[in-house]
Formats: structure tokens, sequence, C-alpha cells
């Protein structure tokens, strides 16, 4: 149960603090990120951009995860595992979350193949070799966005508001920052909106990670490397599928990916409402026994 801190004082000191959370993890990826860069340069794989991806990935993700240990270890008084990596019956979740994101992703692919929305141009089972090397990366940036967005950012906001408030807000800055990603526009910015939303409805009700860290692994993974599609507006080097557009629209998502796709905000709102719903059932019924 989360303890709600009531005084304005203490409400003023964790909005402070999740605003210069923010910027230090904006500035603390940037530095990460020239450390990845001359590491490339060391081990010469300039020339390799799955390797260069993973690199820069994993930096950033040693960089969180220092910034969030000194948060929580020297401000917050508490542990790093307290902003939701219990793993105590959590492999249920996470495995939930991982299948929830495979049957949408795959049913959002169906649909735009039926409407003729897009068309498969190949098949290329050839390039499943590289896909270890994509899905590892697409590891590093679930729990890095996870432990950040919902785990820091939203643990600490639903201290002094109303959780739902705060999953609203603690929303808004992880769509804020996907700002600067290729191809960005406003829908697609909507629709990283609703993804925090989707991945964060679960989090508010049990402050465990493990399901939106499988939903947000899959809901990626499925998009880009199985599917095809770029994924926030990022260009998959190799998939199972190619796809071709007959026109890039709102509908297929154009070149920033599904995520820029009318569908993808149905499905996002749809899936966000269904799990916000079976939660609120439990506690209800929880409180009448």
């Amino acid at each position: 149960m989360i303890q709600r801190i009531d005084n304005k004082d203490n409400s003023a000191q964790v909005i402070n603090k999740i605003a210069i959370f923010t910027a230090s993890f904006i500035i603390v990826s940037f530095i990460f990120q020239l450390l990845a860069a001359f590491f490339c340069r060391t081990i010469k794989v300039e020339e390799n951009d799955e390797i260069i991806t993973l690199m820069n990935n994993a930096f950033s993700f040693i960089g969180a995860g220092l910034l969030i240990y000194v948060f929580t270890r020297y401000w917050d008084r508490t542990t790093f595992s307290s902003i939701g990596f219990d793993t105590v019956g959590r492999a249920k979740d996470f495995a939930v979350g991982c299948l929830l994101a495979v049957l949408i992703i795959s049913g959002g692919f169906a649909i735009l193949i039926l409407s003729s929305a897009i068309e498969v141009e190949a098949v290329q089972l050839s390039n499943l070799p590289h896909l270890t090397v994509t899905f590892l990366t697409f590891v590093i940036v679930a729990v890095l966005e996870e432990m950040v967005c919902r785990g820091y950012i939203l643990n600490n906001m639903m201290l002094v508001m109303n959780r739902y408030l705060a999953l609203a807000l603690s929303s808004t800055i992880f769509a804020a920052l996907h700002l600067f990603n290729p191809y960005v526009a406003a829908l697609p910015v909507l629709n990283i909106f609703l993804a925090g939303i989707f991945l964060g409805i679960s989090y508010i009700h049990t402050r465990n990670l493990w399901f939106p860290i499988g939903l947000h692994l899959f809901w990626n993974f499925m998009q880009g490397p199985v599917f095809g599609f770029n994924v926030s507006g990022m260009d998959i080097s190799h998939t199972i599928v190619r796809l071709r557009y007959p026109e890039n629209n709102i509908i297929n998502g154009g070149d920033f990916g599904f995520e820029g796709s009318v569908l993808c905000s149905v499905l996002c709102l749809s899936g966000a409402l269904v799990i916000g719903l079976c939660y609120s059932r439990k506690e209800k019924n929880k409180a009448r026994r």
C-alpha cells in the first residue's frame, strides 16, 4: 500500500525531485551516449549499426541504473528493488505482458493487411540469426524505459497525487522523451502518450514492473524485427517481414511505424481500459471481503 504524502511542502519536494531526476536522466543519457560512441570506436564496430545500437542502449541502461540507485539510496533512503523489481510470484505477470503484446501487434498487423493499408513484399527467414542482437537491444530498452518512467517517475508521483493523474503526467514525460525521434508528428506523440498509459495502468495497481516490461519488450519486438514496421520512427535493419506501403497515411503509420497509426491509438486505449477495469474489479471484490 502506498503511503501518500499530504503535506504541501513534501508534495513540492517530490515534484522538484522528479524534475531534477528527469533533467539528470537526460544529461546522464547524453554523457553515456558519448561513452558508448568512444567504446564503439575503440572496438572498431563503427560500420555495424546493430552493435552500435546495442551499445548505445546498454550504456544508457548503465547510466540510468546508476542514477536510480543514487536517487533511491541517498535521496529516498530506500532500495533499488523498491521501484518494482520484486520477482516473487511475478513470472506470470511477465508472461501475460509478453503474450498480450504478441496478440495486439499481430492483430493490428492482420487488420492492416486485410484492409490493404500495408502489403507484404517478402518474408526474409535468412534474417533470423540477426534477431538475437536486436532482441537483446529491445530487452535493454524495455527495462530501461520502464524503470525510469514507471518505476521511478510514476512511483514517486503516486506519493503526492491521485494515481490516475500521476499516470497521465508520467505518460506525458514518457511521450516528451520521444520528441526527437525520427518522423515524429502529433499523432505519434499522442500514441506514445497512450502507450505510456497502457504500460503504466497495471503499475498503479501493483507497483510492479514485470508486466509492463514484458508488454513493452514484445510490443517493440513484434513491431520491428518480426513484422517490419519502424519502431517509434527507428528503422530496423533486419526484419522477418519486409513491408510495402501503398501510401503513407495515418492508417498504417507511415515512416514512424505502427505507433504512428490511428489503429495503434484504438488498441492502446482499449488495452488500458480493459486492464484498468480488471484491476478495479479485483480491488472492489477484495474490499467487499
